[in-house]
């Protein structure tokens, strides 16, 4: 019985007519949706292209960008990223959100200083070369204003750049400021840390020592004092400085 049934099954792998005629079948109407589809020319370029510039910019085809709105005060102003022309995860530099409450300022990195004094045993000021000498660490994550989205309160806006564009994600890399609050010596008795800003209007936040000095996951450091974005000197005004400078940025 089992030899009969094995010698009745059809051998798969010898060619028969009807698998031919089933091919050429198949094969015609490729050929026809081909023909139907009129000539395809070469639409590549025939020419050679530009030599390579010091510095990449990003193709003459890319329209995005990102919008701003200025207030009666323009120093004090805004740009949202454009989140509808977003791919992945990282926001480029150049699109990323910023808000300015007294304008960019014009900042020499070779000048500028952070300085740590107040409840603490050891008074230090602290050069930008000094502090990207330090053990650095590079994380990826988000940053959102507080006042993302605000303005649907008021007034609905058209697109989701102009509603929730004061968003943007990238990596972040810099000194935890653990680091450098325990070269400072931190007193038992100092409970909280104001963070101040070397832009004119003097911008300032403030937090629990305790925050500053606290661990995450993975061992990590809580707090990190961000000098690069998207391992690019930042380009704009943050919470501890301007262009070429940090960014206390807590993870």
């Amino acid at each position: 019985m089992k030899d009969r049934t094995e010698k009745d099954q059809p051998d798969s792998s010898k060619p028969s007519r009807r698998r031919f005629l089933k091919s050429g079948a198949v094969l015609a109407g490729v050929l026809g949706a081909c023909a139907e589809s009129g000539n395809v020319s070469d639409s590549g370029p025939h020419t050679l292209g530009a030599i390579p510039s010091p510095y990449g910019q990003r193709s003459t085809y890319e329209k995005s960008v990102r919008y701003t709105r200025l207030s009666d005060t323009p120093e004090a102003g805004s740009s949202r990223t454009p989140l509808q022309d977003s791919y992945g995860i990282l926001t480029p530099s150049s699109l990323h959100f910023e808000r300015h409450h007294s304008g960019i300022p014009t900042i020499d990195p070779s000048q500028h200083h952070l300085l740590i004094h107040g409840m603490v045993d050891r008074p230090l000021v602290f050069t930008m070369e000094e502090i990207l000498r330090l053990p650095s660490e590079s994380r990826i994550h988000f940053i959102e204003c507080s006042g993302n989205s605000g303005r649907e309160w008021t007034r609905p806006e058209p697109t989701v750049q102009r509603t929730h564009g004061m968003l943007g994600c990238s990596e972040w890399t810099g000194v935890s400021l653990s680091l450098l609050l325990s070269e400072v010596g931190v007193q038992s008795e100092a409970r909280w840390i104001i963070a101040e800003g070397v832009d004119p209007d003097k911008y300032d936040r403030s937090f629990p020592v305790t925050t500053a000095m606290a661990y995450g996951a993975m061992a990590l450091p809580v707090l990190l004092l961000a000098c690069y974005c998207n391992r690019l000197p930042q380009r704009s005004r943050f919470l501890l400085g301007s262009v070429y400078c940090c960014r206390l940025w807590e993870l």
